[in-house]
């Protein structure tokens, strides 16, 4: 092997020692940023869990008084027929008596 074989081998080692090292660095950055960006998407995750269950208790809750006031109502609609009936009921009885 000659001396300008040596020195051309040599650089091309020191050159592929030289893109090692900047793969390695780069593989370095990508690997902390994807670390980054897991644990920020795990954050959001954790974070959209718990706005989606204050929102099933909001419905849960919504429901409820609904079901209640539902209630309420056909209680009062069952009062009112009650009495309209009443009222039609003894109408009904006088027109069967007769004057």
């Amino acid at each position: 092997m000659t001396d300008s074989q040596r020195v051309t081998l040599g650089s091309l080692d020191h050159k592929v020692d030289e893109l090692d090292s900047k793969i390695d660095a780069v593989a370095e950055r990508l690997d902390s940023k994807i670390d980054e960006s897991m644990a920020q998407t795990r954050m959001l995750f954790e974070r959209s869990q718990s706005d989606i269950r204050q929102i099933a208790e909001g419905v849960d809750a919504l429901n409820a008084k609904m079901g209640r006031a539902d209630g309420a109502r056909q209680n009062e609609d069952v009062d009112i027929l009650k009495v309209a009936y009443g009222d039609l009921d003894r109408r009904l009885t006088r027109l069967e008596e007769g004057p």
